[in-house]
Order: C-alpha cells, then structure tokens, then sequence
C-alpha cells in the first residue's frame, strides 16, 4: 500500500462526500495504525483504545 497515495485520495474523495471532524480523524488513526503494523490484510483494535486515541465515547467512536 502507498501511504501517501492513500492519503491523497481520502481527501480528493472529501471533496465530495463530506465527513464529521471525528470520523476524519479515525481514518487518520486507523491509517497510521496500519502504516506501523506493516500493512497486514487485516488487523484490530480495541475499540476502547481507539476512543481514547481520539477522546471520544463509544458511542461517538460508532458514530464515525
């Protein structure tokens, strides 16, 4: 995978299809836990780990 690519895509596509402030920033995490895992075709999460990464709730964190 190309960080960089990736990234620039994201936000072209933001350009079009608007998302809230928090949702953005989760993909930024989940991106960058990716980038250091080395890419794995799949990987996971707490998902309480990620709210508190981002500090937000649950329920926000579900929102995104």
């Amino acid at each position: 995978m190309n960080y960089l690519f990736e990234v620039n895509h994201f936000y072209s596509w933001l350009a079009t299809h608007p998302l809230s402030p928090h949702a953005q920033a989760l993909w930024n995490l989940l991106m960058s836990i990716d980038n250091k895992a080395g890419w794995p075709v799949e990987f996971s999460v707490p998902t309480a780990s990620l709210a508190a990464s981002l500090s937000v709730s649950r329920t926000q964190l579900t929102r995104c």
